[in-house]
């Protein structure tokens, strides 16, 4: 059976970082029209839920440190020089 986003057990850093977010939202526990007038703030609605979306949306860092990026030089074409 595959496993869904709900069925996968949260980290306890993962879910500790998320609570953290959470409770310094400054739309947390307010109405939609204060969420609103805030600035970088929208309300995001669908079916059965809604919340508030900043602007500034935080990335977690992907599992395995750094990524590898290439600097300098011409790339690959490097190697095709005669």
């Amino acid at each position: 059976m595959v496993k869904t986003r709900r069925m996968v057990k949260l980290s306890k850093s993962r879910a500790r970082s998320y609570r953290r977010r959470l409770r310094s939202s400054p739309c947390r526990r307010k109405g939609p029209a204060v969420c609103r007038s805030t600035a970088g703030c929208k309300v995001a609605s669908g079916r059965k839920r809604s919340f508030c979306r900043r602007s500034r949306s935080t990335r977690r860092a992907k599992r395995g440190g750094k990524r590898r990026r290439m600097r300098g030089g011409e790339g690959f074409g490097m190697f095709r020089r005669a």
